[in-house]
């Protein structure tokens, strides 16, 4: 009990550690007003409280291209291209005890970096997401790698998110 209790406090003093960092380039981005907080500043306070006692397992996976076909309401073809992506899995252990677990997605035609670097920015994020699941999240859940993402592709949303896909009738198929 003495040992969770303290485990404990080594985790309320990473999370207040990391509210109190400033708002400055080089632990936080700037976006839209608000600052997040960067990946390797979370994870740099989580292993400075933390220390050799944490270990991370990332696992991968790789999805090839693919044309999404089908027809849409109006009986017209219609032809989606869904490019090939990363997805990763990343968990934490402390104690060899599991503690959280975080999930990302990297499409490789969503930037420019993705293009050769899709999986390194995959396990960042995927670390993000699982230090994110600790409350390691600065005041925004999102880190700022994953909204510079999200600025960087404008917001764009996957092109199969569309009304077009609504009607799944096997009449339309």
């Amino acid at each position: 009990m003495a040992t969770e209790t303290a485990d404990n406090n080594k985790l309320e003093k990473a999370i207040e550690e990391l509210k109190k960092i400033p708002n400055k380039k080089e632990y936080k981005v700037e976006i839209r007003g608000k600052w997040y907080a960067t990946v390797n500043s979370r994870n740099h306070i989580f292993r400075k409280n933390f220390g050799l006692d944490v270990s991370y397992h990332s696992s991968y996976e790789l999805t090839e291209p693919k044309v999404f076909s089908y027809k849409n309401n109006k009986g017209q073809l219609i032809e989606k291209f869904i490019p090939g992506s990363v997805i990763v899995k990343t968990e934490i252990f402390y104690k060899n005890k599991f503690l959280a677990c975080g999930l990302a997605q990297e499409f490789r035609d969503s930037n420019p970096v993705n293009t050769t670097s899709a999986m390194e920015n995959c396990q960042t994020s995927s670390l993000g997401r699982a230090l994110a699941m600790l409350d390691l999240t600065g005041t925004e859940f999102a880190s700022a790698d994953e909204m510079q993402i999200m600025e960087n592709n404008k917001g764009v949303v996957d092109s199969t998110n569309n009304n077009d896909a609504s009607d799944t009738s096997e009449e339309n198929k």
